[in-house]
């Protein structure tokens, strides 16, 4: 008996990750389901990937053991950026993954083209069969200078277009800095940072925190993560509130302070619309 198209889809969904843009995961999972129609097994192994996961896989046949598989570092793929996923071909009890860039594969292929995907398969220098994005018509240069993609729906993380927040400028993060935050990066209003751990960063945030075991982290967080290039779980900490600092131009110590120069600075730039 055949892997259900369900089991397909859940493993896929699961690996695309929570970072991945919402218009490339609804097209990646139709692209199982239209495969499937014709007997081709097919299954998402990658999608969003931060910057941190990037370089890592770039090292792999340069300075870590393995084969040269990217030649993009942190920041030049559009995985990076949730614009992109990465299939394979599954056997037919689902438990063997087939690389074979077979006619089943290119058929592959084809249906994602057909559902607005570029293939990695046709590029002239690097051919990446597995890859799938969409670029949305923006450069990997616009995408790092803040430019979101439109895809013909939500992406990752969209402007809702409510105009600039109206923070008080005094340094400490609570709720309503979390709000102005949810609807700059797109994700959830509810004015909660969700499922954080103690440390000296959590501990600082004055209202809106929500702890927990940390397994899920918050989706604010998640696309904060994102955008300032800060390893993608979710957790606030030491480490996002680095690169936050970075990201701002603000004294780099990996601490928020009551009151705090980074939070103010941060609080002017939601209400200038310009994280």
């Amino acid at each position: 008996m055949p892997v259900s198209l369900k089991k397909l889809l859940d493993r896929s969904e699961r690996n695309m990750g929570i970072g991945i843009n919402g218009v490339v995961k609804e097209k990646a999972l139709e692209l199982i389901k239209r495969a499937y129609k014709e007997d081709i097994l097919v299954q998402i192994s990658d999608g969003f990937r931060s910057h941190e996961e990037q370089n890592a896989l770039y090292a792999k046949g340069r300075t870590a053991e393995g084969n040269v598989v990217t030649n993009a570092r942190g920041g030049q793929s559009y995985h990076n950026f949730g614009l992109a996923v990465d299939y394979f071909l599954v056997s037919n009890d689902g438990k063997k993954a087939i690389w074979d860039v077979n006619k089943d594969w290119r058929r592959v292929a084809s249906i994602g083209k057909s559902l607005g995907f570029e293939w990695g398969g046709e590029w002239s220098s690097f051919k990446d069969y597995p890859h799938l994005q969409m670029t949305g018509g923006l450069s990997l240069a616009q995408l790092r200078a803040g430019k979101k993609p439109n895809l013909g729906g939500i992406s990752s993380f969209p402007s809702k277009g409510k105009g600039c927040a109206k923070l008080k400028v005094d340094g400490y993060w609570g709720s309503k800095t979390i709000r102005a935050l949810q609807d700059t990066l797109g994700t959830v209003e509810d004015s909660y940072m969700s499922d954080q751990v103690h440390n000296q960063a959590t501990n600082a945030i004055t209202s809106g925190i929500k702890f927990g075991d940390g397994k899920d982290g918050s989706r604010v967080i998640h696309a904060l993560q994102c955008k300032v290039g800060s390893k993608a779980d979710g957790l606030l900490g030491p480490n996002t509130v680095g690169a936050l600092q970075k990201h701002l131009g603000t004294p780099y110590d990996k601490e928020i302070s009551e009151p705090s120069t980074m939070v103010k600075k941060l609080q002017m730039r939601l209400n200038k619309d310009n994280l």
